[in-house]
């Protein structure tokens, strides 16, 4: 007996038993609505996943470019501390630190940046702001005391570094609450 003369004689036993059409119809309806809800539900999920997703992906794109600050930020700190400074090296140096500016302006312009990613963003903005005025000043010192521009060039690099650390644990916890949500991952 195949799978259609089967569901043909269930058919034609519930229509001689009118009470339990009726029982069918609605237990019929009952897994209906269940399936439906189900669908939404899942729907819902998996554009949570793939916003969860979207913000690990914002995370990182903001952890290269902090970490690609930190990393021109030392660099300039190096040079002037462990070199005499060639004048003619700065406008070098302060297109980096541009070029590390923009990078950080993208990073905090792309999709699914929240308020908390964007603070930590702008903390590594702000500290760049601070180390391009002191290679400026830097340039311009003819006195040779460069003890103020070493300690505030230092305090920026802190903030960059403390940016990229806070960055680094919102990366971990998105991928655990993402883990968390959706466990094939």
């Amino acid at each position: 007996m195949d799978f259609v003369t089967a569901w043909q004689g269930f058919l034609s036993w519930v229509e001689l038993h009118p009470g339990l059409a009726s029982w069918v119809q609605a237990f019929g309806s009952i897994i209906a609505i269940a399936v439906a809800i189900r669908l939404a539900g899942s729907e819902r999920r998996y554009k949570s996943v793939l916003d969860k997703k979207a913000r690990i992906e914002a995370i990182e794109r903001s952890i290269q470019a902090s970490e690609f600050a930190l990393k021109v930020a030392k660099n300039t700190f190096e040079f002037f501390t462990c070199n005499s400074i060639a004048r003619s090296m700065i406008p070098r140096f302060m297109r980096v630190i541009d070029q590390a500016s923009s990078y950080v302006d993208e990073a905090r312009a792309g999709p699914l940046v929240d308020s908390q990613i964007s603070a930590a963003v702008m903390e590594v903005k702000n500290a760049l702001v601070d180390i391009k005025s002191l290679t400026s000043s830097w340039a311009d010192n003819e006195d040779n005391d460069y003890s103020h521009e070493i300690e505030f060039f230092d305090a920026n690099i802190r903030r960059i570094t403390n940016a990229t650390i806070n960055l680094l644990e919102m990366q971990t916890d998105a991928r655990r609450r993402l883990k968390w949500w959706w466990p094939s991952d």
